[in-house]
């Protein structure tokens, strides 16, 4: 067996290959039971199973098909929309908006809300920075938290350094500051969650749970799915729009999948059986991950040492995969650095290895838990959009502004957004 299905492999649940990812405290995330985890948080925490975990061969979150979970969705983004339609309307930054900064903010206050019941205010913060409107304490608290975020994430490397070198002069600045970054993220969602906790207590607890969560069990665990669920999506999509703009046959056929789907009914509610039907939309989603993922790399180890491709590992050994290096190697895919989103529903050349290339999420048993909330919201935002908008890049020939840390992130994607002939406004 080849080194890539190895480590991947979802054949053997005590496969020697596990996680190994670093967080603030010492330890390691894969110590944490999540299946167990999430199952608590919905019975505890009181949010009506917005989340729900998916059990087929591999573990998953996925976001509750309720009709609360509907309403939200389809509120938020109306939300959205009315700004974006103001915003064009007046003109105001010559009709320019940067979709990554609008995304980012639709998602924490999405994520945010579907998570703890909780309301946020980003995008409202940032439509009223650009009117230079009146803003209050709490509109301020939400963008506070999403900057404190994403500085979190592009700085997670700090992470990785040496404790011997921590303490050095040009790097103990920057050590303390994402320390700080980090406490008070957790310290904000942990009032929140007091803030809950009144409410919590008066639920009846499942009799089959051995014991309630704690507030910092809580915390951490959204504070997993709010980093999970938020800046990796946003320029996951970002990228998307990117390649969808300098596509335009893929783009009309998008719009008339979208259009064929809810047949040009602005009236409509999406629901995600509703993006179960968008097979096109996914494709697109699939094949632009594949070129450009926002996942630079995965980290695996094996804990016994073990035998692969004729070459004894010892355990304990860290396993670094360059992710673009596999999804755009020529030995596994035809025309690597095209973008084919067609490419999806025929067979490839090397079917027993398929299922392992494309790997933005991982793959086997130990892939990304947050895999199908990410493609839940992309493909919700792609139709939510493209029902209403056109989407025009203000400069065509640019590339994509990127910042390399543990991730690939897009800084910024400037568009004008012209509401359709069709959205009555």
């Amino acid at each position: 067996m080849t080194l890539l299905p190895r480590i991947f492999t979802d054949i053997k649940p005590d496969n020697v290959f596990n996680v190994l990812i670093i967080i603030q405290h010492e330890g390691n995330l894969a110590n944490i039971d999540f299946n167990d985890q999430i199952n608590k948080l919905n019975k505890i925490y009181g949010h009506n199973g917005i989340f729900e975990f998916y059990i087929a061969g591999r573990r998953q979150i996925k976001i509750s098909n309720s009709n609360e979970t509907i309403k939200l969705l389809n509120e938020l983004f109306e939300e959205l929309s009315n700004y974006w339609i103001d915003i064009n309307q007046n003109n105001y930054n010559s009709g320019i908006i940067d979709l990554t900064a609008w995304t980012n903010r639709f998602l924490n206050d999405l994520i945010f809300l579907l998570s703890t019941g909780k309301r946020s205010f980003a995008i409202n913060y940032y439509y009223r920075k650009l009117k230079n409107e009146k803003i209050t304490k709490n509109i301020i608290d939400s963008e506070h938290y999403i900057e404190c975020l994403t500085y979190f994430l592009v700085n997670f490397r700090i992470a990785f350094i040496p404790k011997i070198l921590r303490r050095l002069p040009l790097i103990r600045y920057h050590v303390d500051k994402f320390i700080d970054i980090s406490n008070f993220l957790f310290e904000r969602l942990l009032e929140v969650v007091r803030e809950r906790r009144e409410e919590i207590e008066k639920l009846r607890v499942d009799s089959s749970l051995v014991k309630a969560l704690n507030n910092d069990e809580i915390s951490t665990i959204l504070f997993d799915i709010l980093t999970g669920s938020t800046d990796s999506v946003t320029s996951a999509f970002s990228f998307v729009l990117y390649d969808i703009a300098h596509h335009p046959d893929v783009k009309k056929k998008l719009v008339d999948e979208i259009n064929s789907v809810f047949r040009d009914d602005l009236s409509i509610q999406i629901t995600l059986d509703d993006l179960e039907k968008l097979k096109y939309c996914e494709a697109i989603i699939l094949e632009k991950l594949r070129i450009r993922s926002p996942t630079t790399n995965i980290t695996r180890y094996n804990k016994e040492p073990d035998e692969v491709v004729r070459y004894k590992w010892p355990s304990n050994t860290s396993f670094l995969l360059h992710v673009r290096g596999i999804n755009n190697n020529p030995l596994y895919w035809e025309d690597p650095d095209k973008f084919m989103p067609e490419r999806f529903f025929k067979p490839q050349k090397t079917d027993k290895l398929y299922g392992f290339l494309s790997t933005s999420f991982g793959a086997g048993l130990r892939n990304c838990p947050g895999r199908k909330i990410a493609m839940i919201e992309i493909k919700l935002l792609l139709a939510l959009i493209y029902r209403r908008f056109n989407i025009e890049l203000v400069d065509m020939k640019a590339p994509l502004e990127i910042f390399p840390t543990v991730m690939a992130i897009c800084k910024k994607l400037e568009a004008r957004i012209i509401p359709n002939n069709q959205f009555k406004f």
